[in-house]
């Protein structure tokens, strides 16, 4: 009996004595099971979640319980508001106890996700969620678990398109050669701090009002050896909104803007990377051409219509001239007298 209860776990034998000198020890073994938890958590990565909202006051919410509810144990979430002008800070406010909140005035994309960088500089990984979409529960866990595996410093994975459509993404394997040509990783792709920081890559001011800086940032890893897999779920719901008027729509539909970022691409890693990109050389050039014309086009195009605009205003200010009004009125019975001629 006696070598029983030496043999009771720790927590067993301090319930034990509570209960027999009914004395209230609850608290303390609780805590001995808090530790553990907090014991376990220490020893997984550290994963910082960093939403960035912009007057998204409809769907902050849902992006702030999307990064709560992980399955994933060690995660610490910040939310950026870049100076909304809509009910945003106080729907973040509710979840103060849970998160980190930065407010701040409104500085655009490309510092907001390099405050990110920032924001994760002591992190194993960094994970950015823009404020209209959301995560699966199980988002944190399954990308974790895969860089784990691969040793990979990106992992980016499938998305489920909701909104005004509704379909899965269906993103290549990873081959650098593929990424050289089209935007597949997202800037919500899981990315090891370390290797960011190490690069020092950061993302590029060139493309704070033309986009497409995930897929600059992403390359510029990739170039610089850095390895990147693919999960092939749909474990990111990604919101297109029915006014297509978000900034990823714009860029989507402005074919002067993709030509720009592409050549603003391809040149800046041209000379950076001569060796992976001598043979894009005829395409920068091609596409330099085709940015001029476009150019010139549209100036035209513009010069016209400040034509047709002047030319609208000289005749609405001929028409309200008096002598014109005279002119009108007095040309009225030859008008009559001709349609009378006419019908004979």
């Amino acid at each position: 009996m006696v070598w029983v209860r030496y043999e009771v776990i720790w927590e067993d034998l301090a319930t034990a004595v509570c209960s027999m000198v009914n004395v209230r020890m609850f608290g303390m073994c609780d805590g001995v099971m808090e530790n553990d938890s907090v014991s376990e958590r220490s020893l997984l990565p550290k994963v910082v979640i960093v939403i960035i909202n912009y007057n998204y006051a409809q769907f902050v919410s849902s992006a702030i319980e999307s990064a709560l509810a992980q399955t994933y144990a060690n995660t610490e979430i910040h939310v950026i508001d870049d100076g909304s002008s809509d009910a945003s800070e106080e729907i973040i406010l509710r979840y103060q106890d849970e998160i980190f909140f930065h407010k701040q005035s409104n500085q655009g994309i490309i510092n907001n996700r390099n405050n990110a960088i920032k924001l994760a500089s002591e992190a194993d990984y960094l994970i950015q969620l823009d404020a209209d979409d959301y995560l699966d529960e199980r988002y944190v866990e399954v990308m974790v678990e895969c860089a784990n595996r691969t040793g990979a410093d990106i992992v980016y994975c499938q998305a489920h398109y909701i909104g005004r459509t509704e379909f899965n993404s269906i993103y290549p394997e990873y081959s650098l050669e593929k990424l050289k040509h089209e935007n597949y990783i997202m800037a919500s792709s899981l990315f090891r701090v370390k290797s960011i920081l190490e690069k020092k890559v950061t993302y590029d001011k060139y493309l704070d009002k033309l986009g497409y800086e995930d897929w600059d940032f992403a390359l510029n890893l990739c170039l610089h050896n850095c390895l990147a897999v693919r999960v092939d779920k749909p474990l990111y719901f990604y919101r297109k909104h029915a006014d297509m008027t978000s900034r990823n729509d714009a860029q989507e539909q402005d074919v002067m803007r993709q030509l720009l970022v592409r050549h603003h691409l391809l040149q800046k890693f041209n000379a950076d990377f001569p060796d992976e990109f001598n043979y894009f050389s005829s395409e920068i050039d091609l596409l330099f051409a085709l940015i001029q014309t476009l150019k010139q086009n549209s100036e035209s195009i513009e010069k016209a219509s400040r034509d047709l605009k002047y030319l609208n205003e000289r005749l609405a200010r001929i028409e309200n001239s008096i002598l014109f009004k005279i002119v009108s009125k007095m040309l009225v019975p030859i008008r009559y007298i001709h349609n009378y001629l006419i019908r004979k």
